[in-house]
């Protein structure tokens, strides 16, 4: 992340970068009556928090803790069905970054890191945002797909279909 989204990022630091893992799913848009996520994402993406401060949201989320403090983001023309919250949890199926976050980003997760040889990135990443109080979105967080999962968020982890390298 730290090198490769910045080299790619056409000298705007605020342009967005999606980070997938390598069985990542998405839930039916229909759920909330759209055809796809496209729209409300972008809309997402341009709010000025999100884009200049935040810099970094996941589409998927596992075990997370919600931030009660936080904005809720209500998602226009959804039917008030696509919210997104403030949190921190494990798991980075998916997640979006901007070019100025990616290159500070390890800089700042690994200051916090419990034991960088043991734990994996979303483990750190965790740790970071307890310790920090520095809370993440996450788009869709009322999506809880495959039921009984813990996976929250518009992507989830679908070794049924996409089987994977990481264990």
């Amino acid at each position: 992340w730290t090198y490769e989204i910045p080299k790619y990022s056409e000298n705007n630091e605020y342009e967005w970068s999606f980070v997938f893992e390598d069985d990542v799913n998405f839930c039916d848009p229909s759920l909330v009556s759209l055809k796809n996520f496209i729209k409300p994402l972008k809309e997402f993406m341009e709010r000025p928090q999100l884009k200049f401060q935040d810099g970094f949201f996941y589409l998927g989320i596992c075990g997370p803790e919600y931030n009660n403090q936080s904005q809720i983001i209500i998602s226009e023309n959804t039917n008030n069905n696509l919210i997104s919250r403030k949190g921190y949890g494990f798991c980075l199926h998916a997640t979006g970054i901007t070019a100025k976050r990616s290159k500070i980003f390890w800089g700042e997760i690994s200051s916090y890191r419990p034991n960088a040889n043991d734990k994996s990135l979303d483990y750190q990443l965790r740790e970071y945002s307890i310790k920090s109080k520095k809370h993440f979105y996450t788009f869709g967080t009322n999506f809880h797909y495959p039921p009984g999962t813990g996976h929250f968020g518009v992507a989830f982890q679908d070794r049924g279909k996409f089987w994977s390298s990481i264990s």
